[in-house]
C-alpha cells in the first residue's frame, strides 16, 4: 500500500480540575514530505510535570537517531528508546538540581523518585504504524468498512490487575503487593505497571527479582490503507470519560456535519475540562489524507456536539 499523500495533525490540551499540567505531547512530522516519516508523543506525567517534560525533549532523538532507525528496525528502534530515556531519566533524577546534569536545556528540574510518566508513541514510516507504549495513556485508529467506522484499540492498557500484567508481577521475588488495581509500596501507590521512572517501583530499590514497573513497551503494528483515516493518541483523562467507540463516533459524526477537525477536538477536550473532578486531557489527532480532494472545513460548519 502506497503512503498517504498527506497527514494533518490537530490537538488540544487542558488542565482541567487538577492542580498542575502534567501531560505533554510531541509532533514531529517536518520529515513527512520528503522522508514519509513522522512521529507522535503523548505523555501524562504523575507526581511532577518532570519525567513528561524530560521524555518530550529526549525521547524523539533517542528514536530517530538510532542505528537501529538508520537501518529500518523501527521497532527495535522504539524498544530501545523507552529503555535508554529511563536510563537517562535515572541518572537526571539523581543528579537533579546541579547545574549540569540534565543538559539538553533541563537544568534545574524538581524530579522526585516518587514521580514517572505515560508515553504513547506513534511511529509513521510510510503506510505503515508503529505503536509503543507504557502506561494507561491510550491510542486508537479508526477502520472504515461496508457497515461504517469503528474504533482499534492499537495500545495497551497497563494495569496490574490486568491477566499478563499480574502474572508478571506475581513472577517477581517478593510477590509485588498489588491490591485492587494498584501497586503498593514505601506507603504510596501507583495504578500502572509500567511507565517511564518510578524508580522506587524498580530495582535495586526493591528486593524484588525484577521490576515492579517495567519500561518495555508493548509495540503494535498496523499496516494503514485508505480505511485508516483517524489516529487518536490521548491521556486517560479522555478515557475515563468516554469509551474507544464513543470517541471515534464523535470525530467521524462531526466532520460528517462538516465540522473543522481542530473544533471537535477542541470541544471534546473543553467538555471534560470543565466537568467537576477532572484530570489533565490531552488529545493529538492525526488525519491521515488518502488523496481524497476536499479542503478541510469545506462542508457547511452545523457545530460540534460532544
Amino acid at each position: 500500500m502506497t503512503a498517504p499523500v498527506d497527514l494533518q495533525v490537530f490537538t488540544h490540551s487542558a488542565q482541567g480540575s487538577r492542580d498542575h499540567q502534567e501531560d505533554r505531547l510531541c509532533i514531529v512530522n517536518d520529515r513527512w514530505r520528503d522522508r514519509k516519516e513522522a512521529l507522535f508523543m503523548v505523555f501524562d506525567g504523575h507526581g511532577t510535570s518532570d519525567y513528561a517534560v524530560h521524555a518530550c525533549k529526549v525521547l524523539p532523538g533517542l528514536i530517530l537517531d538510532s542505528d537501529a532507525f538508520r537501518s529500518g528496525r523501527y521497532s527495535d528502534a522504539l524498544a530501545d528508546a523507552f529503555l535508554n530515556e529511563d536510563k537517562l531519566l535515572k541518572t537526571d533524577v539523581a543528579e537533579a538540581g546541579t547545574s549540569t546534569s540534565m543538559g539538553m536545556g533541563m537544568a534545574g528540574m524538581t524530579a522526585t523518585k516518587t514521580g514517572g510518566t505515560t508515553a504513547t508513541v506513534g511511529l509513521v514510516v510510510g503506510s505503515r504504524l508503529y505503536l509503543a507504549n507504557v502506561g494507561d495513556s491510550r491510542a486508537i485508529i479508526s477502520k472504515s468498512g461496508p457497515s461504517g467506522t469503528r474504533a482499534i484499540r492499537i495500545s495497551t492498557d497497563h494495569k496490574p490487575s490486568h491477566t499478563g500484567e499480574h502474572t508478571r508481577l506475581d513472577a517477581s521475588s517478593p510477590p509485588a503487593p498489588v491490591i485492587g488495581d494498584r501497586i503498593h509500596v514505601h506507603g504510596h501507590s501507583l495504578n500502572m505497571s509500567r511507565a517511564l521512572g518510578d524508580f522506587d517501583y524498580k530495582q535495586p530499590a526493591n528486593d524484588a527479582s525484577a521490576d515492579w514497573v517495567t519500561p518495555a513497551p508493548h509495540i503494535s503494528v498496523v499496516e494503514m490503507t485508505n480505511g485508516n483515516e483517524f489516529l487518536v493518541l490521548a491521556s486517560d483523562g479522555l478515557w475515563d470519560c468516554f469509551d474507544d467507540g464513543q470517541v471515534m463516533d464523535i470525530i467521524t459524526t462531526n466532520k460528517t456535519r462538516g465540522s473543522h477537525i481542530q473544533d471537535i477536538v477542541k470541544v471534546l477536550v473543553e467538555k471534560i475540562a470543565g466537568s467537576p473532578g477532572s484530570d489533565n486531557v490531552t488529545i493529538l489527532l492525526v488525519h491521515f489524507k488518502w488523496g481524497e480532494a476536499e479542503a478541510e472545513g469545506e462542508a457547511k460548519n452545523q457545530g460540534v456536539a460532544a
